[in-house]
């Protein structure tokens, strides 16, 4: 993996999971997180419906470099069950982390950086 100083970790979990993800990711200290709901479909589609889509929820947190597992692991933790449609998890290098309200790019102050980027609207 490219080393930068954070990563976006995106996953895509059944909407039934997405408290206890949401509890989990606090727990493992994550100050804010992104949620979308979505529809698709991959190794597990809705024959029952006419378009084979599921709903999912979307959820994307941004994160040092060294809390990657960390959270990975307290998403898997939360949603596993062994079923197709458990979900999947991402994790993307940023290579420039901006906050609009002060122009500041976090990746390119990594020393002045807070522990976690979060999702947070500050």
């Amino acid at each position: 993996m490219m080393q930068t100083p954070y990563c976006a970790v995106s996953a895509t979990i059944d909407v039934l999971a997405l408290e206890k993800v949401e509890r989990a990711l606090q727990e493992v200290g994550v100050p804010g997180l992104t949620v979308n709901r979505v529809k698709g479909y991959g190794l597990y589609k809705n024959f029952y419906q006419r378009d084979w889509l599921v709903s999912h929820a979307r959820l994307q947190v941004y994160v040092r470099q060294e809390q990657v597992q960390k959270v990975v692991n307290a998403i898997m933790d939360a949603v596993h069950t062994g079923s197709e449609d458990d979900g999947v998890i991402i994790v993307t290098p940023i290579l420039h982390f901006y906050r609009i309200a002060d122009r500041r790019d976090l990746c390119a102050q990594t020393e002045n950086a807070p522990e976690s980027g979060g999702t947070d609207s500050s």
